[in-house]
């Protein structure tokens, strides 16, 4: 039974689970004559229950790129190639090429694991190709590293190189950086209410967590995101017509923010709190119709949650 086209076009894909446990289709777009000016070759997850796409990262044409996905975690892992093999010392390396990346899939992050050198010096085994294991600790890739043209190795010489992933999980002071996680505004956790007549819009803007954000300007819109943690933050989009808002935990008022601000500022931390019970908790932004003399409307934006266990 058909359901629904997931892509629009032909790409090295893989199959990979969201942050937020959503399974997510990973897929480079090079071939969607369709594509968005700012995400031309680029990685994209498709959320599979309705095809929503957000682009992750994009590349220079001169690369050629390859994806491979774990079961877990929220991670992608991205291996580009130059088939022109461009010397590095006439600087004219593009960023990324011929690296092997771990790309969050929530486009908020890109960890730039390795180089792996490899040339084509031969048929398409020359690619790295890198894959990773179900559960996103190990990381294989091939590199000939180009010693055929170095050491005068076989045409068909290559080699096979293992990342242990799981080291590199930490930030440089050796702390879980898993212990926060991030959940998109379009989240199944996430959910939309507003008066009759009123409703929540969507932005589509590439400076927006995850490439969207929802805004509602009506009093009495809100939105309200189930959680189990200890704190939570809520991330928005501030600028010059954004209004005043109010938050909720567990249904009592925390507190009424002016989320006006000149310059604008994209993806926001706007409230956090903290201390919370271990267990199950609700936040909720309410848009209160108001705003203050400075601003020029009555915006109030939701981009995204963080919580921590």
């Amino acid at each position: 039974t058909f359901l629904r086209q997931v892509t629009r076009a032909v790409g090295h894909m893989d199959v990979a689970r969201d942050i937020d446990g959503e399974e997510v289709l990973v897929w480079i777009n090079a071939a969607d004559a369709n594509a968005p000016a700012n995400c031309q070759n680029g990685v994209v997850k498709v959320r599979l229950s309705d095809t929503r796409q957000s682009c992750l990262i994009s590349f220079d044409w001169s690369l050629a790129v390859h994806v491979s996905g774990p079961d877990t975690g929220g991670w992608v892992f991205v291996s580009t190639y130059a088939p022109a093999d461009p010397a590095p010392l006439l600087g004219s390396w593009t960023k990324y090429t011929n690296e092997i990346l771990q790309v969050k899939l929530d486009g908020s992050e890109v960890r730039r694991l390795a180089h792996h050198r490899s040339r084509p010096l031969n048929s398409y085994y020359w690619t790295p190709r890198a894959v990773v294991s179900r559960d996103g600790a190990r990381l294989v890739y091939s590199s000939n590293y180009g010693l055929q043209s170095i050491l005068g190795h076989p045409s068909d010489y290559s080699d096979v190189y293992l990342i242990d992933v799981s080291s590199s999980a930490t930030s440089p002071g050796g702390s879980d950086r898993s212990i926060t996680k991030r959940f998109e505004q379009d989240s199944l956790a996430v959910s939309y209410s507003c008066p009759s007549g009123a409703t929540w819009h969507t932005s589509m803007y590439g400076g927006h967590s995850g490439g969207s954000a929802v805004l509602g300007m009506d009093a009495g819109c809100r939105a309200t995101f189930n959680f189990t943690g200890t704190a939570v933050s809520w991330i928005g989009y501030r600028d010059e017509w954004s209004g005043i808002a109010r938050v909720y935990i567990d249904g009592a008022l925390r507190a009424e923010i002016d989320t006006y601000s000149s310059p604008y500022q994209p993806q926001a931390v706007i409230y956090t709190v903290s201390g919370l019970s271990s267990g199950p908790h609700t936040v909720a932004i309410e848009a209160t119709g108001s705003r203050s003399p400075a601003s020029g409307g009555f915006w109030v934006w939701v981009d995204a949650f963080e919580i921590s266990p």
